[in-house]
């Protein structure tokens, strides 16, 4: 919850600002550990469903979707670490 950063609580204030927040991504993006597992963390998501289900009642099987990390400019300058996907159909 947005109102809760700041205020010192230990769980939303580890990165107060959003330059230590960004450089910890990246330089976990940078570590050995990241390029050895990070493909086997997005396997597991994505292989825990079937498919994206659209609202328009469209499926899209998994087989059909290629998922990838992308790192995005997020909220209030911090970055994030997403999951983005390009559908191959």
């Amino acid at each position: 919850n947005e109102k809760d950063w700041k205020k010192g609580h230990k769980q939303y204030d580890v990165f107060p600002e959003p330059e230590k927040y960004n450089k910890f991504i990246n330089d976990l993006m940078d570590s050995v550990w990241w390029k050895k597992d990070s493909a086997k963390i997005l396997n597991k998501i994505t292989n825990s469903s079937k498919g994206i289900q659209f609202k328009n009642d469209i499926f899209i099987k998994k087989e059909d979707i290629e998922f990838s990390w992308k790192l995005r400019s997020g909220w209030n300058g911090y970055n994030r670490l997403s999951i983005v996907f390009l559908l191959n159909t």
